[in-house]
């Protein structure tokens, strides 16, 4: 005889701990600081570096022997000072980032974390441990230049979704071991007013039903930041293949144009995507 259901207590049908992986979405506005952070937690052996200050940054998709994970960090939930009751993850990256720009808003990015453990006792010590916000002004979408197939454009917003794909490995043990980088992808949508001069009216729709990439260019600060950096750009660039489009809109006519990121495999000429970012502080990568 026995019971058919868990019970706390010894016994086969005790209720055993399972594998923890502890995850965590930060929301915020961007700010070069921020976002040099977020995509290195993001890029990992797709991050790279300029020796001399101001530290030009610039993340790509990891290559075939580039997908180990080189960088984590911990976060940290302050409950309260001087007790052993603050929240902490430990061995934390970013699995996937979404940038999205919007009429007078800044850029808002949402960072899904995944970590290998965490602890819910730990005492943080306002004084060894102090936390410097970004004084820096966020980036803008009125502040932003656009360019569509090298044509200057303005359009209303755009959103864009990168993933790392990372899968956690728990092996004979109760915590994340280690991560196992999956493919390296990116998608999104730009809305292109349909008055919009040379890349509105038809062409887009033209370019998806050809199925023709078109690159995508979105900076702050130079739009060429590795001829002479300064601290504060921010360039994005997506190679475009549209898996859609539909015209609509209430006070003027636009095309929505939902996209996936694809290498340029004719010519090589684009990456599926790339990103710069120059700030101030070197982060040894």
């Amino acid at each position: 005889v026995g019971t058919a259901y868990r019970q706390t207590s010894t016994g086969c049908l005790e209720y055993q701990q399972g594998s923890r992986v502890p995850t965590v979405t930060y929301e915020c506005d961007a700010t070069p600081k921020i976002l040099a952070l977020f995509f290195q937690l993001l890029f990992q052996g797709g991050a790279t570096e300029a020796a001399t200050t101001p530290f030009l940054k610039t993340f790509i998709p990891y290559a075939e022997g580039d997908s180990d994970v080189v960088a984590c960090a911990a976060l940290v939930k302050q409950m309260s000072a001087g007790t052993a009751n603050s929240h902490m993850i430990g061995g934390a990256i970013i699995k996937s980032l979404t940038i999205t720009g919007e009429e007078g808003q800044p850029i808002k990015l949402s960072a899904e974390f995944t970590g290998y453990n965490m602890v819910s006792d730990f005492d943080f010590d306002a004084a060894a441990n102090i936390l410097e916000f970004d004084t820096t002004a966020c980036l803008m979408w009125q502040n932003a230049s656009v360019k569509i197939a090298g044509t200057a454009a303005n359009i209303p917003g755009f959103s864009l979704t990168i993933s790392n794909n990372a899968v956690e490995k728990f092996y004979n043990t109760p915590h994340v071991t280690k991560y196992v980088l999956g493919d390296f992808t990116a998608t999104g949508s730009i809305s292109v007013p349909w008055s919009a001069t040379t890349v509105g009216a038809n062409a887009q729709i033209d370019n998806f039903v050809a199925g023709t990439d078109t690159l995508l260019q979105i900076w702050w600060g130079a739009e060429n930041p590795t001829a002479s950096p300064a601290a504060g750009d921010v360039k994005l660039e997506v190679n475009m293949r549209y898996t859609g489009a539909t015209v609509g809109g209430d006070d003027e006519v636009i095309t929505e144009l939902p996209f996936e990121a694809a290498h340029d495999g004719a010519s090589g000429a684009n990456l599926a995507i790339r990103a710069y970012v120059s700030d101030t502080v070197d982060r040894g990568i």
